[in-house]
């Protein structure tokens, strides 16, 4: 059923495209304009017939025969009118460039000279398809095929073509293998350490998920962490050990390699395997023969000089297993149908849970048949995603029911592909089986011959079209994505097996993959050479005889496998393949183009390896080019007149007559990447915008580079930039080698590049400016390397200005640099001072910040760099510790913010005289986090010492010597391995932090104490023979033991804080300890307290006699806050609370036991304590405001 509809599919393209060409070609002819619009009027006659014909040839074998007539036929008259295309495109180049007659131009490229004989010759098979055409529509007579409704076959053109998803990655639905993910990781992770390979095979039958949940394991975190290297080889129903080896060594060097004998593959994998532990995929193997499978393993065991390595077999073969295994075979089992449902599910609906309970039963009655293969669940709920209730129903009755539950899985491959929206779709589809099973196709490539094949129409927007039909097969799972190995980040794609026997079933000999040292090679080409349209060919290009090949659309050649560093020649007859659209020689080594490429008027994509050194001068006749992906190499001159380029990944500007930068100018559809050479060879503004970059809207990667060899005395470098501006929409900018002083203007154009997302700009030595970029709202990433002049980073690099202000009266925040990610500065040998981002003084209604996102810096190459105002080092994960530059380089540095380094073990081992001006130090959640500099006491400036979330530090640096620190503000949290916090203590009761007003512990009160019991008494010592005046005003003190021994330490502290301490925060852990029933007592003697924090005192019954007995903080106490203290049952006599005289606010909260319910008669036995605080004007309890006599 696929084959025939693979036909169907295949004509009604064909017949859409002849249509199309065939209305072009009648105005551009007189010879035979009256045969070209009978050809036009039969072509459409039988379209409209199509529909009939592809239903009823299922059951009818003539009809079939009829449809298989008819392509023929299309195919001839699609070769004459693509002949005739030829020859006017000819004419029009003859015309345009005044070529001459030579003697190696074929006489048929010129028209005006084409002989009477070879003109009638075309006449006659006009006349002859004509003729065939009439004979076709009489016997769809003959065989009652009905016309279908008008319009059916309009192309699938632009927006029409579908959405385009965003399944570029992995597909994340990955359900009911979860189990066998995990068995298989602790299999291997617990191989056997004396044993050298160990082969695991997974068994199942095709689309139950092998290749899925191998692919789950290889990227385990656990069998990564495991195994030193990880190798993915596609091995499908060809089994050799020389084509394996040589994957295997590709994937370790990371280089596509030639094959080579079997003994030097077997060295080179041994010289980069070592010993090092490895995990083998081979995917997808048949062979079945012992002997085969001992010539490959034998010896990859023997130079395997490490044990515990592990190799994965998936297979459909149960024979297979027993001939590999070593360990016990893991059958995967078929899907539960729940399973399979909520596969359908997730593909369907996505993220909304909401199924209407209508479509859940129909849903499930599907899952059924999917006889548990994941493939089928995932193909069919992508075809039911977006469809309403009638269309589940219907596809649940009319499609799947059709056949016995043995066909099941068939019907949903076919099913899927029935419902693709157009022919040219189903033939794209169709043509992706000509590549080998567990090919990696590349999307760039794949769409590139599908528009040469004429599937995506043949207007402007082929590849628009192309993508969208790509990711439409993507969506139906029709096509997957995967990843090549560890080191290619790029993401291909293949078809899974009963995916491509679906699309192979109508596969057509005008598509064919070949290799020269097929035994039937010869045969098959002399038979279908004539016929084909595609031709993948692997093996030397002398082989070809290109004679015989006057209808390739696509020729793609490839090395046949046999080692070789030979060059290759194209002979000079390629030019006689006038219907070449694509011509891909990127796998074989061709230095040099013969001029006869030039006569390839239709060709739209062009590939050639790295080692072409030259195009021919002819290469300005290819006006059809669309994608030219070559090496850098120098280019021809006239480039400009390849007006349909999409492609052109660079251009260097020349000296000769044709190569300079206005080339560009007329090569407006040019997209994607741009890199610009010689620039120093453009001379003025006004040459530069001849390039009309500005107007080039679909380059989103654009490189300006200058030479700067020889380069001396005046240039207009800057003048050029200016007129080099590129359209807002570019992502990307790297410049390299610019020699002006000052960048242009448009760099500070507040629209000129908002979607910049990455600037680099390298060996721009005459700058002495950085440009402005703070302003642009989308940019990332920023290197600026080898900026030999520039002597300071100040508000030009903010982007701020005198008329920032604003215009609102209320207070707003100013963001410069919103978005950057990444900035690195590098070989910067001038730069001096890197000034901090302020407002201008007139400014005040605005607050400024900056760099709020960042999380990489990095300045290296900055010797002289002395002021850094402010640092932030934000989530890197590859930081172990600081650079030994950056503390001592920078002695202007005020602040040093570390954030979020998961492996940062310490900052510096010693600071040795640095960061003098230093006065903020801020450290947060750097969990391996060791130590701090032994002298960090030495940081005489510094003010603010911050150390939170840093559980493996233990200790904080204290000075041995009695001297006084400047520290205004300490705060230690989340330090549970702190082991010297009682030193810190003493040394702040010592009198040694005499400006310290702010406190913060968060530390296990535990870690305070030592075994020692002559710290506790060294510490109450110092605190009672001190005698000064402490500054500290905010003390917070977190997980309190509540202990007496522990809250000696506190009130330590409070006792040196007597007359200064105005705000008290104390919390606990919640402990049950019996102990835990009192606060310190220090806190009756804390004079100027106004403020208390009370939490998680874990308890805690009631309050202690002193509390509000008329003591020191009776008359200070403003604000009491109670919470979380779960058995609290009673607040201080009432007598004690009327003490308390300048009480005016009590919050409590999570307090259950304690009761301040108002009430109106108050009798012997109530328990509310509402008495009590009648008399305070505030008093909240879990938020809500109580009623007081104060009120």
């Amino acid at each position: 059923m696929a084959a025939e509809a693979a036909v169907g599919a295949a004509v009604q393209v064909l017949l859409q495209n002849l249509i199309t060409l065939s209305e072009e070609q009648i105005s551009l002819v007189r010879d035979f304009k009256k045969d070209l619009k009978k050809l036009k009027d039969s072509l459409s006659m039988i379209q409209d017939l199509l529909d009939d014909a592809e239903k009823k040839q299922i059951t009818e074998k003539a009809v079939k025969r009829w449809l298989k007539k008819l392509e023929g036929v299309a195919f001839d008259a699609d070769n004459v009118l693509d002949e005739l295309n030829y020859q006017n495109l000819s004419k029009k180049i003859q015309t345009q460039y005044k070529m001459k007659k030579t003697a190696r131009i074929r006489c048929f490229i010129l028209p005006q000279c084409v002989p009477d004989a070879r003109r009638l010759k075309m006449a006659r098979k006009i006349k002859d398809i004509n003729q065939n055409l009439e004979e076709i529509n009489l016997e769809a007579t003959k065989y009652g095929l009905q016309k279908s409704i008008a319009g059916a076959h309009a192309p699938l053109t632009g927006s029409s073509a579908g959405r385009e998803t965003d399944s570029f990655g992995i597909d994340p639905i990955f359900l009911g293998r979860e189990n066998d993910v995990s068995a298989i990781v602790k299999t291997m992770t617990t191989l056997p350490n004396g044993q050298v390979l160990s082969i695991l095979p997974i068994v199942g039958m095709g689309g139950l998920g092998k290749s899925t949940v191998a692919r789950q394991v290889f990227d385990h975190e656990e069998i990564r962490a495991h195994f030193d290297k990880h190798l993915w080889v596609h091995v499908s129903e060809k089994f050799d050990a020389v084509i394996l080896l040589n994957k295997i060594h590709t994937l370790l060097t990371e280089t596509n390699v030639e094959l080579g004998a079997k003994q030097a593959l077997l060295e080179k994998i041994q010289k980069h395997l070592g010993g090092k532990k490895y995990l083998l995929v081979l995917d997808d193997v048949w062979n079945e023969n012992q002997e085969i499978w001992d010539d490959f393993i034998n010896p990859l065991r023997g130079i395997s000089s490490g044990t515990g390595n592990g190799i994965i077999v998936t297979t459909r073969s149960e024979i297979v297993s027993s001939v590999v295994r070593t360990l016990p075979v893991h059958r995967l089992k078929n899907l539960p149908e729940v399973e399979c449902w909520s596969i359908i599910r997730a593909k369907a609906f996505r993220e909304d849970n909401n199924i209407p309970s209508q479509l859940e039963t129909v849903g499930v009655s599907i899952a059924k048949r999917c006889q548990g293969l994941p493939l089928a669940a995932k193909v069919v709920g992508a075809l039911l995603r977006d469809k309403n209730i009638d269309e589940w129903i219907s596809i649940e009755k009319n499609w799947l029911s059709k056949s016995g539950s043995e066909n099941n899985v068939s019907n949903i491959l076919k099913l899927s592909y029935d419902h693709l929206s157009s022919p040219s779709l189903k033939k794209c589809f169709a043509y992706c089986s000509i590549f080998p099973k567990g090919y990696n196709l590349d999307k760039e490539r794949l769409v590139e011959l599908w528009m040469a094949e004429g599937f995506l129409g043949g207007n402007d927007d082929m590849e628009i079209v192309g993508n969208k039909f790509f990711s439409l097969l993507l969506q139906n799972s029709l096509l997957q994505a995967v990843k090549k190995g560890d080191y290619n980040n790029t993401t291909y794609y293949n078809m899974h097996d009963l995916v491509h026997d679906l699309a192979s079933s109508g596969y057509q000999v005008r598509y064919i993959t070949l290799q020269s040292t097929d035994v039937e090679t010869g045969r098959i080409l002399k038979e279908q050479a004539r016929y084909l349209r595609t031709l993948y060919f692997h093996g030397n290009v002398r082989d070809i005889m290109l004679s015989d090949f006057k209808c390739l659309h696509a020729l793609i050649i490839v090395r046949d496998g046999v080692e070789s560093n030979d060059d290759q020649e194209l002979p000079s007859s390629f030019g006689e393949l006038i219907h070449l659209r694509c011509l891909d020689i990127s796998g074989i080594r061709i230095k040099c183009l013969p001029d006869s490429i030039g006569e390839l008027y239709h060709l739209q994509t062009f590939r050639a390896s790295y080692v072409l050194e030259k195009m021919p001068n002819t290469t300005k006749h290819l006006t059809s080019l669309r994608h030219l992906h070559i090496p850098q190499i120098e280019l021809p001159p006239e480039i400009g007149r390849l007006i349909s380029l999409r492609t052109l990944p660079y251009f260097v500007v020349g000296d000769e007559k044709g190569c300079g930068i206005g080339e560009l100018g007329s090569l407006k559809n040019l997209r994607g990447e741009l890199d610009n050479y010689n620039l120093e060879k453009v001379h003025s503004k006004e040459e530069a915008e001849s390039a009309n970059l500005s107007q080039k809207q679909d380059i989103v990667q654009l490189m300006l580079r200058w030479s700067t060899e020889n380069r001396e005395g005046e240039n207009c470098d800057e003048s050029v930039l200016e007129g080099l501006q590129p359209h807002p929409n570019l992502r990307i900018l790297r410049i390299g080698g610019f020699s002006g002083k000052r960048f242009p203007s448009w760099f500070s154009n507040l629209s000129g590049l908002n979607n910049l997302t990455m600037i680099m700009i390298a060996r721009c030595k005459e700058c002495e400016q950085v440009p402005t970029l703070g302003h642009l709202p989308n940019l990332k990433s920023i290197l600026l390397r080898g900026l030999d002049n520039v002597q300071t980073i100040g508000s030009l690099f903010y982007g701020i200005d005198d008329n920032c202000s604003s215009t609102s009266s209320n207070r707003v925040s100013k963001t410069v640099f919103p978005a950057l990610v990444r900035l690195e500065l590098q070989g910067m040998p001038k730069l001096t001072e890197w000034l901090e981002a302020e407002l201008p003084s007139a400014v005040d209604n605005q607050e400024l910040v900056a760099f709020p996102r960042l999380e990489y810096l990095e300045v290296h190459g900055c010797e002289q760099l002395m002021s850094v105002p402010k640092l932030q080092i934000y989530s890197i994960d590859g930081l172990t510790c600081l650079p030994d530059w950056l503390l001592s380089n920078n002695q202007n540095l005020r602040k040093l913010a570390i954030s979020y380094c998961n492996n940062l073990t310490h900052l510096v081992p010693r600071l040795e005289g640095a960061g003098v001006s230093l006065r903020d130090l801020f450290i947060y959640n750097c969990p391996k986090l060791r130590e701090l500099p032994d002298d960090l006491h030495s940081l005489n400036a510094l003010e603010k010492l911050n150390i939170t979330g840093c559980p493996n530090l233990e200790t904080i640096p204290y000075p041995h010597e009695m001297m006084e620190s400047s520290l205004e503000s300490l705060t230690l949290k989340g330090l549970t391995n702190l082991r010297n916090m009682e030193m810190v203590i003493g040394w702040y009761c010592s009198n040694k932090m005499p400006r310290l007003s702010t406190l913060i512990l968060d530390v296990p009160m535990m870690n305070m104490i030592t075994t020692n019991s002559s710290s506790l008494s060294e510490i109450t010592a110092g605190s009672s023979s001190s005698g000064h005046d402490s500054s500290l005003r905010y003390l917070s003190i977190d997980s309190t033991r509540c202990d007496e021994y522990s809250n000696s330490f506190v009130d330590a502290i409070l006792k040196a804080s007597t007359k200064s301490l105005n705000i008290l925060s104390l919390a606990g852990n919640n402990c049950d300890d019996q102990s835990s029933g009192y606060l310190p007592d220090q806190i009756q003697h804390l004079t100027a307290l106004s403020k208390l924090f009370l939490h998680d005192l874990g308890n805690i019954q009631e309050f202690p006699e002193w509390f509000g007995n008329n003591n020191s903080f009776s008359s200070s106490l403003q604000l009491l806050h109670i919470n979380n203290c779960k058995k609290l049952r009673h607040l201080p006599s009432k007598e004690a609370m009327l003490h308390l005289t300048k009480l005016s606010y009590l919050a409590v909260g999570r307090c259950p036991l304690l009761n301040l319910k108002k009430i109106r008669e108050i009798s012997d036995d109530d328990d509310s304590e509402w008495p009590k605080i009648s008399h305070i004007p505030e008093v909240y309890e879990d938020g809500n405001q109580i009623p007081t006599h104060a009120q």
